[in-house]
């Protein structure tokens, strides 16, 4: 089932979710070209830090272990702004 952007969950809903450690959220965003540290990674989680890249990376790799699952893509994206 394909859902739309309004239907997914938020980074932290995902992260709660799956149940993974931060620092596993950490590795897999990093393997996919994220350059948070542990801590920046922490604070996109809950919500107090945004930026549309960071934020996406973090939505990819939690996706991933969903679609590691046989799940849907859940987390939403965030739109880039144009430049």
């Amino acid at each position: 089932m394909d859902r739309t952007n309004d239907d997914k969950i938020d980074l932290f809903e995902g992260f709660d979710r799956l149940g993974i450690s931060l620092e596993d959220l950490w590795l897999d965003a990093y393997a996919l070209g994220g350059d948070l540290s542990l801590l920046e990674t922490e604070a996109y989680v809950f919500g107090l830090l945004r930026d549309a890249h960071e934020h996406n990376v973090l939505a990819q790799a939690l996706n991933e272990r969903f679609m590691d699952q046989d799940l849907d893509h859940l987390v939403r994206y965030m739109t880039l702004a144009p430049s």
